[in-house]
């Protein structure tokens, strides 16, 4: 069945691979400063005169840096699954939020340049970031890593 100009289409979340991509990169990051917090520890081990002092430290170091991970990954996943975007012919909608949803609609007739920006592995994905500037707000709206966001573009240009 055809699809009618005017009909509501799928909300569209950021892309899955480059929500994965953020987290490896969180996971990365704190993997390397739990490293070389360990890697500090145990260079000063001559200092600390108990070893179980130092298993201690390593322990709580550890922790500490696993559960600010938990904490950003968490974020990040709650961020991802509450912010979407909504796109009809001659507007965008974001919607933000978990308890109160809030709701920001984007004519197209008010918006001065709609673009795409997509990097290397944007271009090998299919994702990239759609940019425009509303004449009514001071600075542009981003909507990053929207899958296949060229036809996200042609369908707020009204050419699909």
């Amino acid at each position: 069945m055809a699809q009618a100009k005017d009909e509501y289409i799928e909300p569209v979340h950021e892309s899955t691979f480059a929500l994965g991509m953020r987290i490896v990169f969180v996971q990365l990051s704190l993997g390397l400063a739990n490293l070389v917090a360990n890697a500090i520890l145990v260079a000063n081990i001559d200092a600390i005169a108990d070893n179980s002092l130092l298993l201690l430290a390593l322990g709580i170091t550890t922790i500490i840096i696993q559960a600010a991970d938990a904490i950003i990954i968490a974020g990040l996943v709650i961020k991802w699954a509450h912010t979407r975007y909504i796109f009809r012919r001659g507007e965008a909608i974001i919607e933000t939020g978990i308890f109160h949803i809030r709701q920001r609609v984007y004519k197209v007739e008010d918006i001065k340049s709609l673009e795409v920006e997509q990097s290397f592995l944007g271009k090998l994905l299919d994702y990239g970031t759609i940019s425009f500037y509303s004449m009514f707000f001071q600075q542009g709206v981003k909507l990053p890593y929207i899958p296949n966001p060229h036809r996200y573009v042609q369908l707020l240009e009204g050419q699909v």
